[in-house]
């Protein structure tokens, strides 16, 4: 009975380390969503004078440069077949926006709004509020 209890334990603890280990290796990949939401959120602020916005871009840009060397970087990611790790290198173009902006040669607002399909015309025809 003992020795039955000593082996529930050991396969809990292995199991939870297992998942604590596959939630460390995407660490670095929602490291980079999250940069690239504060990113987006510059873009899209209203709140931001111009000079303002292209400050807070610029000091996004830098951040996501380093996170997104990062998730290209780490070999964990390879192995793992997790939806997540593989729509994200399904989608480079908008998964390494930076990098891929800068192999674009566009600014990265340009290749964003590229990438959604948007141009100035719609921008400018589109309305605020609530659907």
């Amino acid at each position: 009975m003992l020795n039955l209890h000593k082996k529930l334990i050991v396969s809990v603890v292995v199991s939870l380390s297992m998942s604590a280990i596959a939630q460390a290796e995407n660490r670095t990949l929602f490291n980079l969503e999250r940069e690239r939401s504060t990113l987006l959120n510059s873009f899209t602020s209203d709140r931001l004078t111009p000079a303002e916005r292209e400050q807070q871009i610029n000091m996004s840009q830098r951040h996501l440069m380093d996170m997104e060397r990062m998730v290209i970087r780490d070999d964990r990611l390879l192995g793992l077949n997790d939806p997540v790790v593989q729509r994200a290198f399904d989608n480079y173009d908008t998964t390494f926006l930076v990098h891929a902006s800068v192999e674009a040669n566009q600014h990265i607002v340009d290749f964003w709004l590229q990438q959604l399909k948007l141009d100035s015309k719609r921008i400018l025809s589109s309305k605020k509020g609530r659907r």
